[in-house]
């Protein structure tokens, strides 16, 4: 019995014994496998919050955010970011709002003054695209200032001159550099009124935002505050012209200025102007008046200048004037052109008159979509001065088979023997002359039809009278005529991505982050079972 014990005992001791051993060999391990999980843990931790801080580093500074929408909604054209990358002189915009209230502020601004139609999806377009261009160009700084803070005084006091058409939201772009030794300082008022296009419906209840115009303002603020010079535009409004309000608006977004001249007869016209307009007089100017004009484009013996005269079938006669433009190669018949071919007018008005928009000298036109239209248009012939110092073409045409619709066409006309002829919509006429071998050019254009500028359809985008109104007065001045403008619009709340979008995002979870996590848990599975 005794000697039982003493066996039972032994083996007691012996099992302790080990146990006694293995407990450190234990505790070794899980310590080695408990350390690696905290050291793996660390790591990852590491990674993400690193990760993050560079991607929040690279958002702020560039634009590396996915426009997911299918008409890249919040993405500016391809054409303006290369000539907001390229802008080379500081630019701040000052965005009279709190950054962090910008959107909502916008938002409750166009809901307060009765805006219809994805108000809050149009005001964080906005805000985007603001963080947009500063980041495209380390020269551009976008600037919230709170309007309700002590530090508007300033800005109010350094822009007193728009101090008081300043607004919530509104944005002041501006710039000052030296050229030639001489501090240059602009600056130009956006308001949120001419952030987005609008349309109203046919009683005139409802306002609805359409689309979004801020990368065109936007660009064309930075153009204007940037470059070197300004143009000037005079419109003569005598002798009962017409508006040209289509047109100015137009070249007002693209770094010009246009101001009435209210009278030939009491003064000279200044020599700032870069281009006066005549548009559709119906009453005759003087010899005076006439002779005014001529030394406007002698311009001293520089030359330089231009003429643009917009003429009308509803004028009547205008002897002096017509004489004047007969020495630059322009001849007027009387009567209105009609167009013969039905799918060149519009159905029902012969006089509505479209054509192709093509290419010229003057502006590329990028595909056969594009069309020009025009009411009341003039007949227009041109041919050879007999002056040779002065040349004569044609810009843009009509079709061969427009004819002339008489002044007093009887009740049975038909247009089987009307007048026909090479008639011209847009012509240019440049006189040269020569400073030893340098040529000195002045330049009249004659435009067929008032209407070219002011027909309803100009804001249609397949519509290019605007556009080669723009660059015919950018040639004429010589200046860049590189950007073009597109509203942004937004057709509705749904998210619609293009099938490109779709595939980055299907890439990005369904592959590439799969395998980055299945690969990690190898990693981590060998390790451990290694330990």
């Amino acid at each position: 019995m005794r000697k039982k014990n003493d066996i039972n005992d032994m083996y007691e001791a012996e099992k302790a014994e080990y146990e006694a051993q293995k407990a450190p060999r234990v505790r070794s391990k899980a310590l080695k496998q408990g350390s690696f999980v905290i050291i793996m843990t660390a790591v990852v931790l590491a990674v993400i919050v690193l990760i993050n801080v560079i991607a929040t580093t690279l958002y702020n500074k560039y634009p590396l955010s996915f426009d997911l929408t299918a008409d890249q909604h919040f993405t500016i054209t391809a054409e303006n970011e290369e000539y907001i990358r390229n802008i080379v002189r500081p630019v701040t915009i000052y965005a009279l709002s709190s950054e962090t209230d910008y959107v909502t502020n916008l938002e409750s601004m166009l809901s307060y003054q009765g805006y219809y139609g994805s108000v809050d999806s149009y005001a964080l377009q906005t805000y985007e695209f603001l963080l947009t261009y500063a980041k495209l160009n380390s020269n551009i700084e976008v600037v919230f200032i709170d309007p309700d803070q002590p530090e508007m005084q300033d800005i109010s006091q350094m822009y007193s001159d728009i101090a008081q058409s300043m607004n919530y939201c509104d944005l002041i772009v501006t710039s000052e550099f030296e050229i030639n030794g001489q501090t240059i300082s602009r600056h130009k008022l956006i308001s949120t009124a001419d952030f987005f296009e609008t349309s109203t419906d046919y009683y005139g209840y409802y306002t609805t935002i359409s689309g979004s115009n801020l990368e065109s303002v936007l660009t064309s603020a930075l153009y204007t505050v940037t470059s070197e010079r300004t143009y000037y535009v005079g419109n003569i409004a005598s002798h009962n012209t017409t508006n040209i309000s289509n047109y100015a608006t137009t070249l007002e977004s693209n770094n010009y200025v246009v101001e009435e001249i209210d009278s030939l007869v009491t003064s000279d016209i200044d020599s700032k102007y870069d281009i006066i307009v005549l548009s559709a007089p119906t009453e005759d100017l003087s010899e005076d008046e006439i002779n005014k004009i001529a030394a406007f484009l002698e311009n001293g013996g520089s030359y330089g200048k231009s003429l643009i005269y917009i003429a009308s079938s509803n004028q009547g006669e205008l002897p002096n004037l017509e004489e004047f433009l007969y020495e630059w190669g322009y001849t007027f018949k009387t009567g209105t052109l009609y167009e013969t071919s039905s799918g060149y007018h519009l159905s029902g008005r012969n006089t509505e008159v479209l054509s192709i928009a093509e290419s010229n000298d003057i502006l590329e036109v990028p595909s056969s979509y594009y069309y020009y239209a025009s009411d009341y248009n003039k007949p227009i012939l041109i041919e050879s001065p007999n002056d040779g110092s002065y040349s004569v073409q044609s810009l843009v045409g009509f079709n061969d088979t427009t004819v002339i619709y008489p002044a007093n066409a009887p009740s049975d006309w038909t247009s089987d023997n009307a007048e026909t002829g090479d008639f011209v919509r847009v012509g240019m006429s440049t006189h040269t002359v020569y400073d030893g071998i340098d040529p000195m050019t002045s330049n009249v254009i004659a435009i067929s039809s008032a209407d070219f500028i002011n027909n309803a359809t100009v804001s249609s985008s397949y519509v290019y009278n605007l556009n080669l109104m723009l660059s015919l007065s950018n040639h004429l001045v010589g200046a860049n005529d590189e950007i073009t403008f597109t509203n942004k619009v937004i057709e509705s709340e749904t998210f619609s991505p293009t099938e490109a979008n779709v595939n980055v995002v299907r890439w990005i979870f369904a592959i590439i982050v799969p395998i980055a996590v299945i690969v990690t848990g190898i990693v981590i599975f060998v390790r451990r079972k290694n330990l």
